[in-house]
């Protein structure tokens, strides 16, 4: 919502009665005025003003309010009070009344502003868009409900709390000075309600070269950034533009264009000098021998997270959605076999997929004319003659941007004979992809388009000295925890549910670094059922890195899963997390450690993070719970040389419960970015069957003879 206060409005002038012609003066009938005033929302008094040169009588004016040119009864006084049924009108006034001179008047106001409901303070929040590596483009995306981009907003980039000398533009291209350190940003500006604004966002990860394992690929960028000079000639749309001609292609009467797009959220416009603040659109279209709104074949409008397909309103529609940090897959195909001046050509175009109709549908007919080109239909009857993909428009300036990959453009509908593909991995990042750059393809209509390197995912890196990888394993089975010996309390039949992993049964020495990620699933209702047993609390599972000695109060670190949140052991009140689970949601969990320079009175630091989120700012120390083995040490003796053991257990040594702890993708890294793994478990057919025990009795699991209760079962 946007609203503005009205100073004094210009109204509008009729007269009747008048006898000779008007005249300014005593001698002849003065002009006469009204206005209103006031601020155009609800709750708000709008304010007559008369002037008359003839002078008048306020008591003998006769005052009619309307409303989108409906009288608004019984509202007969020179002031009218805004109430939420006048939301989406526009106010003017009429007055009556006979002058000073005798002369009968009528004035006419002109229209408020849109009456719209007063604006309320919402909180304006920046955050930062891109991957922390050395040479990767940060960005600032604005979230503001009253709206952002009237006024300039002023971006100051920071590492490690400290403001990077002239980083101050919505967008950061991280060098090495910025190594190790975490990066914000901050935004001041007014907001599009008027109210000051000034947020900063949250730290992202530490800045570090890219690994070797992370897989980028390098995709067209396309920005829209020249929109400042409104009509001064300088501005333009972000364009990436393909005139099959320049590649001597021929027309296609039938073909099929492929690509992947990824449009970063809060598009919003931010140029000052125009009144138009809404989200800007992204375009993907084909057309004929025009390019211009009205004359394509199809056009896809991307718009903030979701779609519109140009000039098929209500009649070809699609509900699929799109997140900023998504990749999106677009297929279009057109058949103009059969298109005329009077026929259209039919389309297909489908998102990731799914076709937005289940038949082909024609082009719709714009009505437009080119009086050299002709009509829209014969401008597109002979198929297509260019390809666009554009962002903002000629007014607009934002933020954000449009990215494009793996452009396949083919001659035929089923798309096998293809005549035109670019991943833009042929060029160097930051080149320009407008005609001066002469390794560029595309039309010089081309405009802020450049090749940028992203992260995307799914991929793996592979040195082609490496040996063929194995083929993919299927996830299809689990570790499967219980626990159910509990009933003969203190006979020594009793065990807690475990799965138990020595480092050094498997040769690994300890661990002073390190990180373990692993996924887990606990059944809902894991009630203590065992009849023996006065405790009937449900029981907790532990996900926990222990040193030298296994046992409570000697862990690094220990995560008690409970019944749907979660505890960290001894950090109560200091380590918090809110984060919660259900009984059927698989959950990735992350630790990591630092032993490096941990002693007998030094911790070790830890982070744990849960579905990707981490619990804490900032790695935390293990608490010391003071606990002494008078053959290991204290606790902090038992773990300064880092992890020995992990250890995955559900419920107690007197508990039984009749549901299960489920673990699955173990890796055990000795890095804190974990790309040196030395232990990794998916519980696979290539090394247990269903059923099987992960316990010494069985010679092919690697875990440790603590282990108890647990089983190879199928991940259901």
């Amino acid at each position: 919502m946007k609203t503005k206060l009205i100073l004094a409005m210009t109204s509008a002038l009729a007269l009747t009665a008048c006898n000779d012609d008007s005249v300014t003066g005593s001698t002849g009938n003065a002009v006469s005025y009204v206005e209103i005033s006031g601020d155009p929302t609800t709750g708000e008094t709008l304010t007559s003003t008369i002037s008359d040169g003839n002078g008048f009588d306020p008591a003998n004016v006769t005052y009619t309010w309307v409303a989108d040119n409906k009288v608004l009864s019984g509202s007969t006084s020179g002031t009218y009070l805004l109430t939420d049924a006048d939301v989406g009108s526009m106010i003017s006034l009429i007055v009556n009344y006979t002058d000073n001179d005798g002369y009968a008047e009528k004035a006419i106001s002109a229209e408020t502003d849109v009456i719209e409901i007063p604006a309320v303070p919402s909180a304006g929040s920046v955050a930062i868009s891109g991957d922390a590596y050395v040479d990767f483009e940060l960005t600032a995306i604005i979230t503001d409900e009253n709206g952002s981009g009237d006024t300039p907003i002023v971006y100051v980039w920071m590492a490690d709390g400290v403001a990077i000398a002239d980083a101050t533009s919505a967008s950061y291209t991280l060098t090495e000075a910025e190594l190790t350190k975490t990066i914000t940003v901050s935004a001041t500006y007014t907001d599009n309600d008027d109210f000051p604004e000034d947020t900063l966002s949250d730290p992202t990860a530490p800045v570090i070269v890219k690994p070797a394992d992370v897989v980028t690929s390098q995709v067209a960028k396309i920005t829209d950034t020249m929109g400042v000079g409104i009509g001064d000639g300088s501005t333009d749309t972000g364009e990436l533009r393909f005139k099959l001609s320049d590649e001597s292609i021929d027309p296609l009467v039938t073909g099929k264009l492929s690509l992947s797009f990824r449009k970063e959220a809060n598009a919003v416009n931010n140029n000052p000098n125009d009144t138009d603040t809404d989200f800007k659109d992204a375009y993907i279209g084909i057309f004929g021998t025009k390019i211009s709104t009205g004359y394509e074949l199809v056009e896809l409008r991307v718009k903030e997270g979701n779609y519109v397909i140009r000039g098929q309103e209500g009649t070809v529609d699609t509900d699929a959605t799109f997140t900023g940090e998504e990749w999106v897959d677009i297929d279009i195909t057109w058949d103009a076999t059969n298109a005329s001046a009077s026929v259209a050509p039919l389309i297909t175009l489908s998102i990731n997929g799914t076709p937005v109709s289940a038949d082909p549908f024609p082009t719709y007919d714009s009505g437009k004319s080119d009086g050299s080109l002709g009509t829209h239909f014969e401008t597109i009857m002979n198929g297509v003659q260019h390809m666009t993909f554009r962002l903002g428009d000629n007014d607009a300036t934002v933020a954000t941007a449009f990215y494009l990959d793996d452009i396949k453009l083919y001659s035929d509908v089923a798309g096998t004979a293809e005549v035109f593909a670019d991943d833009f991995e042929g060029f160097a990042v930051d080149d320009s992809l407008d005609t001066d750059n002469s390794a560029s393809p595309y039309n010089s209509s081309t405009n802020e388009a450049v090749v940028a390197e992203v992260t995307r995912e799914g991929a793996v890196v592979a040195d082609p000295a490496d040996p063929p990888a194995d083929p993919p394993v299927d996830n299809f089975q689990v570790a499967k925890i219980t626990d159910t010996m509990g009933v003969g309390i203190g006979d020594g039949s009793t065990d807690t549910g475990e799965l138990r992993f020595k480092l050094s049964d498997e040769s690994i020495s300890p661990l002073d670094i390190g990180k373990l990620s692993v996924s887990f699933r606990k059944e809902a209702n894991a009630v203590n059922n065992n009849p023996n047993d006065t405790d009937t609390d449900f029981k907790d599972a532990y996900i926990g890195i222990f040193g030298s000695k296994v046992s409570t109060g000697y862990e690094l670190v220990e995560l008690r899963v409970k019944e749907g949140n979660y505890v960290i052991r001894g950090q109560e009140g200091t380590v918090d997390t809110d984060a919660t689970f259900t009984g059927d949601e698989w959950v990735d969990i992350d630790i990591t450690w630092d032993a490096s320079n941990a002693s007998a009175t030094v911790a070790p630091l830890i982070t744990l993070s849960i579905n990707g989120t981490p619990v804490s700012a900032d790695a935390f120390p293990t608490y010391d719970s003071g606990k002494s083995d008078g053959t290991l040490g204290t606790h902090f003796e038992t773990i300064m040389d880092g992890v020995q053991y992990l250890v995955f257990r559900i419920g107690d040594n007197d508990a039984t419960v009749a549901t299960a702890f489920y673990i699955d993708d173990i890796k055990l890294y000795s890095d804190l970015e974990g790309t040196t793994e030395v232990f990794s478990d998916h519980f696979e057919s290539t090394n247990y069957a269903v059923g099987g025990s992960l316990d010494t009795d069985n010679p092919a699991s690697p875990y440790n003879s603590s282990t108890n209760e647990a089983v190879v079962a199928d991940r259901l």
